[in-house]
């Protein structure tokens, strides 16, 4: 992925429910695990270990919403 396509996955992000969000994260995990012979994709690990923590963005922004 390049940095465009990490820019726009972090803005569809913050545009999804604190749920769509968790099933999007569980759908990356599931994908970046080593299954056997099956090497997880680039994709998937980029997204989910992506600089600037997008997952991590959103939480901290629930938590902070939920404090007020």
């Amino acid at each position: 992925m390049t940095r465009d396509d990490l820019t726009d996955f972090t803005r569809r992000l913050s545009m999804l429910s604190a749920d769509g969000v968790e099933r999007v994260y569980e759908t990356t995990y599931k994908d970046c695990r080593y299954d056997g012979p099956n090497v997880p994709p680039a994709t998937a690990i980029q997204q989910l270990a992506q600089p600037g923590g997008s997952y991590v963005d959103f939480a901290e922004m629930l938590l902070r919403n939920r404090e007020r």
